[in-house]
């Protein structure tokens, strides 16, 4: 059996809270990790992504990065340690998060 690293789940929610606390502020809370926005991670208003999608409209989404859908929206950043986050770009990245998920 799998386990997720702890405090996944907590910083999931935390940002979560943050975004309900903030009201209609802010339209997306992005983690950073490393100083690296984790745009993949972040907690987004659904209208918020609809209005950004709607902008987009006649330009074609295969292939485009998140950043260029996401970037004009209104961000709040919460900074977040390794054990919770970190990219995965490698073989040996893999082997290091499957290690501490198999605990």
């Amino acid at each position: 059996m799998r386990r997720r690293p702890a405090g996944r789940a907590a910083g999931s929610c935390g940002a979560a809270a943050h975004a309900r606390r903030a009201g209609g502020e802010i339209d997306a809370v992005c983690p950073r990790h490393d100083g690296r926005a984790q745009w993949l991670l972040a907690v987004y208003r659904r209208a918020a992504l609809d209005a950004a999608r709607a902008r987009r409209a006649g330009v074609a989404e295969t292939g485009a990065s998140v950043r260029s859908l996401v970037a004009p929206l209104r961000w709040r950043e919460l900074e977040f340690d390794g054990v919770h986050l970190g990219d995965v770009d490698t073989p040996a990245d893999l082997e290091r998060w499957s290690s501490a998920l198999d605990g």
